[in-house]
C-alpha cells in the first residue's frame, strides 16, 4: 500500500505516470497524514453512507474514506490523473474513479433490508360475480431490498472556481427494490380443484406489495433518511 503523505513516494509516483500539473486545475496535494482522516471522519457517522468526492487528486482522501464507508464515487476531471489513482486505490474494492459527473451511476446512499408477510386471498369472477370453488389463499414471507439515494441527473453543479467545486443535489429517490426469490416461502396454502396456485402468480403477488411497501417506509421518513446522507 503507498503512503500518499510520504513527498518521495509521491514524487516517484508522479514521475512513473510522467504526470504534470495542471495550473489552470489549480492542483494541490494533501501530503499532512493528520488532515484526511479528520476529513473522513466529518463526512457523516453511518457507516453504510456513500460518499461523493469532487477533486481526489491521487487519492489521499479518497483512502481514507474508503476505510470508513461502503462506497466512494469519486470524480476526477484531470484524465491524467486517472491511471495514478487507479494504481493509489487498487486496494480497496468501493472505490470508483470517473472522469465527469455524467458518468455517475444511482449514488445509493441508503440501503434498507426488510422481511414482510402478507396474506393473499384470490377467486376467479365473470362480470363480478364469483365462481364457486374457486377461491383460494396462501401466507408469503419473503425478504426484500430498497435502495435510496441520488440519480445524476439529480446533480447540479452551482460553482467550479477551479479551486473549488460546489454542486446541489435537486432531489433523493427510491433507486431499486428486488425481492429475495431464493428465499420465499408459502404457508397455509388453500387451493382450489378449479385454480390451482402457481409459483408465477406467487412472484406477481409479492411484485403487486412492493409499491405498497415502498408508501409505508416513506410515510416513515424514508427520504429524510437519505437526505441526512
Amino acid at each position: 500500500m503507498f503512503n500518499l503523505c510520504d513527498i518521495s513516494q509521491i514524487k516517484q509516483l508522479l514521475k512513473n505516470h510522467q504526470f504534470k500539473f495542471t495550473k489552470s486545475l489549480g492542483q494541490n496535494f494533501i501530503t499532512n497524514p493528520e488532515i484526511c482522516p479528520k476529513m473522513a471522519e466529518m463526512c457523516s457517522q453511518n457507516a453504510d453512507s456513500a460518499v461523493l468526492e469532487i477533486g481526489p487528486g491521487i487519492g489521499v482522501l479518497t483512502v481514507e474514506l474508503a476505510k470508513r464507508f461502503k462506497k466512494v464515487v469519486s470524480v476526477e476531471i484531470d484524465k491524467h490523473l486517472i491511471p495514478i489513482l487507479a494504481e493509489t486505490t487498487s486496494d480497496f474494492d468501493n472505490i470508483k474513479v470517473i472522469n465527469t459527473l455524467t458518468q455517475v451511476l444511482d449514488i445509493s446512499t441508503v440501503k434498507y433490508n426488510y422481511s414482510n408477510i402478507v396474506e393473499i386471498k384470490k377467486d376467479k369472477s365473470i362480470s363480478n360475480i364469483k365462481i364457486p370453488f374457486t377461491e383460494k389463499s396462501f401466507i408469503v414471507k419473503y425478504n426484500g431490498v430498497i435502495n435510496g439515494g441520488v440519480k445524476p441527473e439529480d446533480i447540479e453543479i452551482v460553482s467550479n472556481t477551479g479551486d473549488e467545486i460546489i454542486i446541489e443535489i435537486k432531489t433523493c429517490q427510491i433507486l431499486d427494490h428486488y425481492i429475495d426469490d431464493e428465499n420465499i416461502y408459502v404457508y397455509d396454502v388453500k387451493n382450489s380443484i378449479f385454480n390451482k396456485l402457481d409459483i408465477q402468480e406467487i412472484l406477481e403477488d409479492i411484485s403487486n406489495c412492493k409499491k405498497e411497501y415502498e408508501e409505508k417506509i416513506i410515510s416513515e421518513g424514508f427520504m429524510e433518511e437519505i437526505q441526512k446522507i
